[in-house]
């Protein structure tokens, strides 16, 4: 359903606010099995000034022995640094962040693939109010929904880069995709997306081929009539009839006149 752009802003606009408060703080602290551990993490990051536990550069990715993936620590420092803030309204603050950033995600992604603003914010809706997506936001530290927040967008820019093959869409995929990789070792699923993007690529490049080398019958026919429809009105004369796609025809008749017979060579076109 195709709605005003003032109405798709104003609808976005209340979805977020009702995101926001659905996680508003209502315990006395942050929540969360993982959360005091990764929150020592963060207080021993921002009091040192490093990270003690990356042995290697694998260690902030979680592919090193006794590792654990760190991105949402180092950007739970990062913001209780920039922000001058204590780490708990830094985690209440990257929890909203990410809500908006996952439903933003969800509302273009849905846009890229139909041109409806009312289907994109149901898209936007239902993505952001999952109560999976609410429980883990509700002033927790995120790491595995952080990973849940990129996948929209992750699949936004990779058809935004098929679209145009811009090498700026191919350079945010990889930031995207390193992100994704310092919040959870879930991002091992995307190779089945990457996978299932080659060979759909693969795919319609065989199928245009086709469409090319063999061309459709019904379209055959259409583009002839529309060729011979076109030479009796610009041209008012006999004149070569070719089919495009097809076989041509060996003569034309228009009202009182006629040519012999000719003969011309096939002519294709993409489709």
């Amino acid at each position: 359903m195709r709605i005003p752009k003032r109405t798709t802003y104003s609808l976005l606009v209340s979805l977020l606010a009702l995101n926001f408060i659905l996680r508003y703080p209502s315990l006395p602290h942050e929540a969360g099995y993982d959360g005091f551990i990764f929150h020592g993490m963060t207080r021993s990051l921002v009091n040192d000034g490093y990270a003690s536990w990356i042995l290697n550069p694998l260690s902030y990715l979680g592919l090193y022995p006794l590792s654990q993936p760190s991105g949402s620590v180092f950007l739970l420092g990062d913001l209780s640094q920039l922000g001058s803030v204590p780490i708990e309204a830094a985690i209440v603050m990257l929890d909203w962040m990410i809500v908006a950033m996952g439903m933003l995600a969800a509302f273009f992604l849905s846009m890229a693939v139909r041109r409806d603003e009312g289907l994109a914010v149901l898209v936007a809706a239902l993505f952001s109010l999952a109560p999976r997506f609410v429980i883990d936001l509700l002033w927790a530290i995120p790491t595995r929904t952080l990973f849940a927040a990129l996948v929209p967008l992750f699949l936004l820019l990779l058809l935004r880069w098929y679209g145009t093959r811009n090498i700026r869409w191919f350079g945010l995929i990889i930031v995207t995709l390193v992100l994704m990789m310092s919040a959870h070792r879930l991002t091992a699923l995307m190779a089945a997306i990457a996978i299932g993007y080659v060979i759909t690529a693969i795919l319609m490049v065989f199928s245009q081929t086709l469409r090319i080398r063999y061309g459709s019958p019904a379209r055959c026919r259409s583009l002839g009539k529309l060729y011979v429809w076109s030479a009796r009105v610009r041209i008012g004369d006999c004149a070569p009839v070719v089919e495009l796609g097809c076989e041509p025809r060996p003569q034309c008749r228009l009202p009182g006149r006629s040519c012999p017979a000719r003969r011309h060579r096939r002519v294709s076109t993409p489709r």
